[in-house]
């Protein structure tokens, strides 16, 4: 009996080395990003252990969280959302040879509506930074939100040279150019640690915001080698059908990212209501949630997308499904025991991590509880970063948009009856 009258159509030859090419090349792009994201969480841990030895979960420090989670909703709102859902898709219609000049025109005018973007909203926000604190931190004191809207003004130019290493990191995932933009975090990281070590006597909790700073310079510019062959100018093109296209994409996520700032605002102003202690714990133990996540889901879905692109343009839905499964396969066998380990190891882990210094057993008692709850949808969080890049690549941005609001909404209504609110 043959494969075929069993019921199981044989794969030609050339389509099975055409897919064992394609998945080398995947697992080597998943390789190269779990690299930068792991050196990127290890000098997260390192960044948040400093902080914590030199500041401990003070008021203070849950200042600078507030001013600091400013720049990272714009640079989501704006360009991080995008990266996945337009630049990506839309940049590797433009990938290949012949395509070059379309591809450097359409870059041109990206980088340069970037540019001009960024710098107005730098401008506005210094400006606003008093009336921003109160709406993120309304919970504290006239003293923190003082010192909020201080450590704001320091790190709003970061949000110009966020926004352009976002375009610049679409760009280069669209070619293919994996290893610039893997560890662009791991810099980032960086320029807090460095700023924080250095200033930190002279400046107090100041030299965190300008490590912010300093951080979002050096992710900029170690991408810039691999715009090496790029022919750039300076180009005000809206015509473009590439950034007509990329607008389109990303109107409807744009719309559930404003939602689901808001929901981080609500966030930021409930946990400030809690004790001045509380977003300093919530935030060490975001920072142990996302070391699997940014291993294992955001490589393995970063390096799956730009191949999910091409077989959705050219309509070949076998390899398009061949590869989303390899995709949540590898996602699911390493993110589960990651989840299981971090809940067996929460308490001893976060006592290594941060339990030194300013940092006090009390703090490590409260971030171990906060963390816990972060576990249950640990996996959940995993497989859902697979399967919104699946509909990235299919430019169907409206689902993911829709999920992502709903679940806005349920937990705004969880958080609202349970804070007594």
């Amino acid at each position: 009996m043959n494969a075929e009258s069993a019921g199981v159509s044989e794969i030609p030859l050339e389509e099975t080395i055409s897919y064992t090419g394609e998945y080398t090349a995947i697992a080597q792009a998943a390789t190269i990003i779990a690299l930068g994201n792991m050196s990127s969480r290890v000098l997260g841990l390192v960044r948040e252990t400093v902080i914590s030895h030199l500041f401990g979960a003070t008021g203070m420090v849950s200042a600078f969280r507030v001013a600091s989670i400013v720049p990272t909703m714009i640079y989501d709102l704006l360009i991080g959302g995008m990266i996945s859902a337009a630049l990506v898709p839309v940049f590797s219609e433009y990938a290949a040879a012949e395509e070059r000049q379309e591809l450097w025109r359409l870059a041109s005018a990206l980088f340069s509506l970037a540019t001009v973007v960024f710098s107005a909203i730098v401008i506005a926000l210094e400006l606003a930074a008093p009336s921003v604190a109160w709406l993120l931190g309304g919970g504290f004191d006239a003293f923190l939100l003082a010192q909020t809207a201080t450590l704001m003004r320091l790190i709003m130019p970061a949000v110009l040279f966020l926004g352009l290493s976002g375009a610049v990191t679409g760009f280069l995932y669209a070619n293919k150019r994996f290893t610039y933009p893997a560890f662009g975090a791991s810099v980032f990281n960086a320029g807090i640690i460095v700023g924080a070590l250095l200033l930190s006597s002279r400046l107090g909790i100041a030299s965190l915001s300008l490590g912010v700073l300093l951080g979002s310079i050096l992710q900029l510019a170690i991408q810039l080698p691999g715009l090496r062959d790029l022919r750039i100018s300076f180009s005000l093109d809206f015509s473009h059908p590439g950034l007509r296209r990329m607008v389109g994409l990303y109107l409807p996520v744009a719309l559930g990212l404003i939602i689901s700032n808001v929901g981080i605002a609500i966030d930021r102003n409930l946990a400030s209501r809690t004790g001045e202690q509380s977003i300093a714990w919530m935030q060490n133990a975001t920072t142990l949630i996302q070391f699997p996540l940014g291993i294992v889901a955001v490589a393995v879905s970063t390096a799956v997308l730009p191949s999910l692109s091409r077989f959705a343009t050219a309509a070949d839905m076998t390899r398009f499904r061949h590869t989303l499964g390899m995709g949540l396969r590898i996602v699911i066998l390493l993110i589960v025991p990651a989840a299981i380990g971090l809940l067996v190891l929460a308490q001893p882990a976060i006592a290594l991590l941060f339990e030194h210094g300013a940092f006090q057993p009390y703090d490590t008692a409260h971030t171990a509880r906060a963390l816990r709850a972060y576990l249950i949808g640990l996996p959940f969080a995993a497989i859902d970063q697979v399967l919104i890049f699946a509909f990235y690549a299919r430019k169907d941005t409206r689902t993911p948009v829709v999920v992502g609001v709903l679940g806005v909404f349920i937990y705004l209504g969880v958080a609202l009856t349970l804070g007594g609110v």
